[in-house]
C-alpha cells in the first residue's frame, strides 16, 4: 500500500460513486481553488493501481503558517472502501508533511 495524490478525475470519481458522497468527487477540487485560491490535494491509499481510500483536503495558509483542512463539515472527510480503511490516512499525511 502507498499514499499518494490522485491526480485521474475517472479513477477518483469511480471510487467516490461506489464509497463517498457528492461531496467527494473531484471537481470540488476546482471549485475550491478557482473560488478560495486554496490548493486542493486529493489524496488516496493505493494497493497497485486501485484506490483503496481517499482523503480529500485543502491547503490554507501560507509557510510556515500553514494548515491542512478536511471539508469534513459538508460530509466530504476520509473515505474507504467498504466504508472503512481511512482513518489513518490524515495522520499518514501529517506525518508525510513534516
Amino acid at each position: 500500500m502507498k499514499i499518494a495524490e490522485c491526480t485521474n478525475p475517472e479513477l477518483w470519481n469511480d471510487f467516490v460513486r461506489q464509497n463517498g458522497t457528492v461531496h467527494h468527487l473531484y471537481e470540488w477540487k476546482y471549485i475550491n481553488e478557482d473560488t478560495f485560491g486554496c490548493p486542493c490535494i486529493n489524496l488516496a491509499s493505493w494497493d497497485g493501481e486501485k484506490i483503496t481510500a481517499i482523503y480529500p483536503y485543502i491547503v490554507r495558509g501560507r509557510w510556515p503558517l500553514r494548515w491542512y483542512v478536511s471539508p469534513n463539515d459538508f460530509g466530504g472527510g476520509p473515505v474507504g472502501a467498504g466504508g472503512g480503511g481511512a482513518e489513518d490516512l490524515p495522520h499518514q499525511l501529517h506525518a508525510a508533511q513534516r
